[in-house]
């Protein structure tokens, strides 16, 4: 989470704060739109605490144009087992 402690900073407050903001300026979550996942009922892990697989959560993000999303576009997120040994996060890629 993006945290500013400038309470004048677009970016102060919580995520929904920061999402909402987002929204305001027409960018939108990749994952969300193609997955149709709902915020916190993510099916795809981006991030294993301590690495470890039992320990999964989406925390990553990329939010877009809406015009791009609507284009059409690909999400994928990189699997635990070919990316673990690299980094704690999986990678969150966009194609379209």
């Amino acid at each position: 989470m993006v945290w500013d402690e400038d309470p004048n900073s677009p970016l102060a407050g919580d995520f929904a704060e920061t999402q909402a903001v987002l929204y305001e300026h027409g960018l939108y979550s990749a994952y969300h739109r193609v997955s149709g996942d709902n915020f916190g009922e993510e099916t795809t892990a981006t991030f294993y605490m301590y690495k470890r697989e039992d320990r999964p959560y989406h925390i990553d993000y990329v939010f877009m144009p809406e015009q791009l999303l609507n284009a059409g576009c690909e999400v994928t997120v990189g699997s635990y087992e070919a990316w673990i040994d690299a980094s704690d996060h999986m990678p969150l890629m966009v194609d379209y």
